[in-house]
C-alpha cells in the first residue's frame, strides 16, 4: 500500500493496481481501466494517423492528375526520386523540409 497525493494504491487478491480516493472512500481506477484506455487512446491515435496518410495519398493522385506530383511546393524544383519512393505523398524536397526546422 501507498499513499500519495490524498490516493491510496494498493494491489489486490487478483494482482490488479487499485487507486482509491481517500476522501471519498471511493475506487478512482484499477489498472484493467486503465490499461483499456490507453488502447483506444492509441487506437484512435493509429486510426486518425491512417486518415491522414490515406488523405495524402488521394492528394498525391489530384497532383498527378494536375501534372504537379513531385514538385516542391516551396522550391519549386523537383522533389528526388528517392524521396518520392519512400514518402511518395512528399510536397517538399529535402531543402524545403530542412528550412522548417
Amino acid at each position: 500500500i501507498k499513499i500519495f497525493d490524498g490516493k491510496i494504491f494498493l494491489i489486490n487478491q487478483d494482482n490488479r493496481i487499485i487507486c482509491l480516493d481517500i476522501e471519498k472512500g471511493s475506487l478512482i481506477w484499477d489498472i484493467r481501466s486503465v490499461s483499456s484506455f490507453i488502447k483506444s487512446q492509441k487506437l484512435i491515435a493509429l486510426a486518425i494517423r491512417q486518415e491522414k496518410f490515406i488523405r495524402d495519398l488521394k492528394n498525391a493522385l489530384i497532383r498527378i492528375e494536375n501534372k504537379t506530383y513531385g514538385v516542391c511546393r516551396v522550391t519549386g524544383k523537383l522533389i528526388k526520386k528517392e524521396r518520392l519512393k519512400l514518402v511518395p505523398h512528399a510536397t517538399l524536397s529535402i531543402e524545403a523540409k530542412n528550412m522548417q526546422k
